[in-house]
């Protein structure tokens, strides 16, 4: 039938996606065969990935559901190392788009899960492998970056957890922490760029660890700039 001829619409089919790149899988008549554990949609349709490491690597899985006239919907994917075995999911994630990313995967076989709404008429997946990193150390206030000599520093949320709650901030929103001393009154300058299209920031100054500490200008913003004027002498950290 046209239904067992759609390609990698189960388990028995995965698209091989271990040479990284874009894949577009159509989609219309795909059938629910591995439920997703993140999905918002009942009864979602699904298609299947694999990709193999030979030495551990950071994954990164971008997909969304195109629709027949343009335009992007939801999607969701599950990496597990079982195809078959929804028990064996490591991390799912869900969105338009969706973007699932996992710091130093251990070498072996995995599988890619990715369902979508009824509308779709294909899933485009992109897959990236780069060499392993490791987490940042600045995933608390204790452990805040000194940035008091001023600078500029990249760091990424790959596996951040959210411990903290910014006053513009949202729930599930991951936290890194920076600490600024100053010895006298400055006028302090603090910008941010998110390097993804669509992703926005946060930045939140206090006195102290404490959220209660915060000061005025909390602020979300794809590139967001802060000026404080005249900032007294004392303890800071930026969230």
């Amino acid at each position: 039938s046209d239904l067992e001829s759609i390609p990698h619409d189960n388990c028995s089919d995965p698209d091989d996606i271990s040479a990284g790149g874009t894949f577009e899988v159509p989609v219309i008549g795909a059938t629910r065969d591995e439920p997703v554990s993140c999905s918002e949609t009942p009864n979602a349709s699904d298609v299947t990935f694999r990709f193999t490491l030979t030495e551990p690597h950071d994954v990164a899985l971008i997909a969304t559901g195109e629709l027949p006239a343009g335009g992007s919907d939801v999607a969701s994917l599950s990496l597990r190392s079982s195809c078959t075995d929804g028990a064996s999911e490591l991390q799912c994630a869900h969105g338009d788009p969706t973007e699932l990313r996992r710091r130093a995967v251990p070498a072996g076989d995995y599988f890619v899960i990715g369902s979508f709404t009824s509308g779709a008429s294909s899933l485009v997946l992109r897959a990236s492998f780069d060499p392993p990193t490791t987490p940042p150390t600045n995933q608390s206030c204790e452990h805040a970056l000194d940035v008091s000599a001023g600078g500029q520093w990249t760091g990424d949320f790959v596996g951040v957890g959210d411990v903290t709650m910014a006053s513009c901030a949202i729930m599930g929103q991951p936290d890194l922490f920076y600490a600024l001393h100053l010895d006298e009154s400055k006028d302090v300058a603090i910008s941010a760029l998110a390097l993804e299209d669509g992703t926005q920031l946060v930045a939140s100054l206090r006195k102290g660890c404490d959220a209660s500490a915060e000061l005025q200008g909390c602020q979300i913003e794809h590139a967001l700039v802060t000026h404080y004027h005249q900032l007294s002498p004392g303890d800071y950290v930026l969230v």
